[in-house]
């Protein structure tokens, strides 16, 4: 996969749930709401915007990305509704290529030894200071490519939240510091 771009009715942008199943998946590896993908966890009429990775091409929908999804022989790629939410018009447009090589920062992913694409979500209600595994991998090696956060709070000092990074896995807190607040 090389691109992806959506449009139609107001909730299609901010509901709907595209998923990817690479190379005969049974269950989904990549699952998610085309707004999410591009930043955005709450509702944005403010389009056009955007950069090379992703973007919004209208004030009332076009989210495109242009992550390179890596696959060896197959994808398919599916879209549904949340439960009671159903537009009349919808508009999608998927391109990509096999074996495609792919690089992030610089670094080459290893697509031909079945590297994949995860997407992780983490869900729940999170007392303060309390911590949150945002990507867990005890073994081998991962990238996180694209981090974002939809929430809702008393104030915002929850985007003062510091990430670090234990590697390797055993590593006693406080690990590697990463930031000392979600904007950076």
């Amino acid at each position: 996969m090389t691109h992806f771009w959506i449009t139609g009715g107001a909730s299609t942008s901010n509901s709907a749930i595209i998923s990817y199943y690479i190379d005969g998946e049974q269950t989904a590896s990549i699952s998610y709401v085309p707004a999410m993908a591009c930043g955005v966890g709450f509702t944005d009429n403010q389009g056009p915007w955007g950069n090379e990775w992703f973007g919004k091409g209208g004030s009332n929908g076009a989210w495109y990305n242009n992550f390179r999804i890596p696959f060896q022989k197959s994808i398919n790629i599916t879209f549904k509704f949340p439960p009671g939410i159903n537009d009349d018009v919808i508009y999608m447009i998927v391109r990509g290529a096999e074996n495609l090589p792919v690089s992030i920062g610089g670094v080459d992913i290893p697509v031909a030894t079945g590297a994949r694409m995860n997407l992780q979500v983490v869900q729940g209600i999170y007392q303060p200071l309390e911590y949150i595994n945002v990507v867990d991998i005890p073994t081998g090696s991962g990238m996180i490519f694209q981090h974002t956060l939809s929430f809702e709070a008393a104030n915002l000092n929850t985007l003062e939240g510091c990430y670090h990074m234990y590697t390797p896995y055993n590593t006693p807190f406080p690990g590697l510091l990463l930031s000392t607040g979600t904007e950076e």
